[in-house]
């Protein structure tokens, strides 16, 4: 699936993070791991170490394996099985000459692309 989204230039690598981890917790719901054993509010803004390391022991107990190629890629994998993959955005930035202010005269247009074996689809995750 693909997904685009405009933002200021200086938001660029907190809108990245975040919906990589909206992408994480939302494959992580779809499996039925009980989140709220970890939290009752799980968000990017409250996520910190110590829910990190509860995510990833909650992980460990129903055999689902998050691996981060930094830069890259996050894969997800049930049980060996790769059941989701989010590549890295790529950006492009626009000018927009008639924005009355001068700070946004350039914006980005964030392009994230993904794959879950919960869109229904028959197509084979990327390579």
């Amino acid at each position: 699936m693909k997904k685009q989204i405009l933002a200021d230039r200086e938001d660029i690598k907190k809108i990245e993070e975040e919906e990589q981890f909206n992408f994480v917790i939302s494959i992580l719901t779809e499996c039925g791991l009980p989140l709220q054993e970890i939290s009752d509010n799980l968000t990017f803004d409250s996520f910190n170490t110590i829910l990190k390391i509860k995510l990833r022991n909650l992980c460990e107990k129903y055999q689902i394996s998050i691996i981060e190629y930094p830069g890259e890629s996050v894969e997800i994998y049930a049980e060996k099985t790769l059941i989701a993959k989010w590549e890295k955005p790529w950006i492009r930035l626009i000018i927009n000459s008639t924005a009355p202010n001068r700070k946004k005269h350039m914006y980005a247009e964030i392009n994230i692309d993904y794959w879950t074996v919960f869109e229904g689809t028959s197509q084979l995750p990327p390579t």
